[in-house]
């Protein structure tokens, strides 16, 4: 497992707030199986383990591409 941890030994964040690394994280995950998944978007949320409609609510939200739709 890649601790992201840079030259000095300090984690790297991916947003300077806590929420902003969430949002980035959230992005990353979904983006990343939404690829695997070649935009299948039922897939995805079972995957994820959510709903359909919040999947969606969170692509919108992060301003998320599905460049394969599947669905």
């Amino acid at each position: 497992m890649d601790l992201e941890l840079d030259a000095s030994g300090t984690r790297k964040h991916r947003g300077r707030t806590l929420k902003e690394a969430r949002q980035n994280l959230e992005r990353e995950i979904i983006t990343d199986t939404i690829k695997a998944k070649k935009g299948n978007l039922s897939q995805v949320a079972r995957d994820l383990g959510i709903s359909r409609p919040a999947l969606y609510d969170l692509i919108k939200k992060l301003g998320i591409k599905n460049d394969n739709p599947a669905d």
